[in-house]
């Protein structure tokens, strides 16, 4: 298992949790005898509300034995959106893109700490066709690196009758997680174009998806340029700003051709105004740009710009 899919960590164990402040950290080091995800684990099976826990909460790994040092922040703001799997199958939280409160939190909270094996997962999503059994199996083969048998899986249980645009999109989310690791693009690029050309639905459930985990990979893997290669051919005609910002985000991060980069981000923005999208990512990119150029006078303008419209105070 990649260390991407399985996080290890190492030193003492301590847990801060701090709730006088609006977005509250759970800091943890774990010891030569403990997993991470066993103490995070431990953590959320002792809370009386589980919901209240994760949500909000700030996740801080770092990994002592990598040089140089990895650390990582996850925010989470939904529940659940931490899955993680340990080597012997046994199921805890990782990184996953559903966002159901209901059956599926119930299904997973129940088997906290529990070991259930792959083939039983699969036996018991073959045998229902529900969502939620899918994804628990579909988690557990990319957790694997199993990701061929992902996209067949999902392939031969997929439900007669439509699902639902969220089990659609988290599901979709694992096949283009499992094609980007094994740098098999194609159903990914596909969707894409199948969604920017498509109305708004096709985007959140399929375009956007796509982006996002392009977007959360190589900040992993550090790999923009693959980024810059599978978005590029979509910015002449795609008015997606999500897309556009993504890739703007990706020449600034692999240092390439900078100035189509910096058009790009503009682009986004002046989109995402015109199609009203409340978001303050596109500020942010086009500060970034102003400060990786130097422009502190556009800098300053854009943090102000920041605060004003959605209450952010850039440090």
């Amino acid at each position: 298992m990649s260390s991407f899919n399985a996080i290890h960590l190492t030193i003492g164990v301590f847990v801060f949790c701090c709730s006088a402040f609006a977005n509250p950290s759970l800091l943890i080091f774990v010891s030569d005898h403990c997993s991470f995800s066993k103490e995070l684990v431990r953590v959320l099976s002792t809370s009386s509300n589980l919901k209240s826990t994760l949500n909000g909460f700030q996740y801080v790994f770092i990994d002592h034995n990598k040089q140089p040092e990895i650390k990582a922040d996850f925010r989470v703001f939904s529940v659940p959106t931490l899955i993680f799997l340990e080597s012997d199958g046994k199921e805890t939280w990782r990184e996953s893109g559903y966002s159901d409160e209901t059956d599926l939190l119930l299904v997973l909270k129940s088997r906290l700490g529990k070991s259930d094996g792959l083939e039983e997962a699969v036996r018991i999503a073959k045998a229902s066709k529900l969502g939620k059994d899918r994804y628990i199996a579909a988690v557990q083969m990319l957790g694997r690196g199993q990701d061929g048998r992902l996209i067949e899986f999902l392939a031969d249980t997929a439900p007669e009758h439509p699902v639902s645009p969220l089990e659609e999109a988290s599901l979709n989310s694992l096949i283009y997680r499992s094609e980007i690791l094994s740098e098999n693009f194609s159903r990914l690029q596909n969707d894409l174009e199948f969604s920017c050309l498509g109305g708004h639905e096709k985007w959140l459930r399929k375009g956007q998806i796509a982006v996002d985990e392009l977007s959360t990979v190589a900040s992993h893997t550090g790999k923009w340029t693959q980024v810059m290669e599978i978005l590029s051919p979509f910015a002449t005609y795609c008015e997606r700003p999500e897309l556009l910002r993504t890739l703007s985000s990706a020449y600034l991060r692999a240092s390439k051709d900078l100035l189509t980069g910096f058009h790009l981000a503009r682009k986004a923005e002046k989109l995402a105004r015109e199609q009203k999208l409340q978001s303050p990512n596109y500020l942010y990119q086009l500060r970034q740009w102003a400060l990786h150029f130097g422009l502190k006078t556009r800098q300053a303008a854009l943090e102000q710009q920041i605060y004003t419209d959605y209450g952010i105070r850039l440090l």
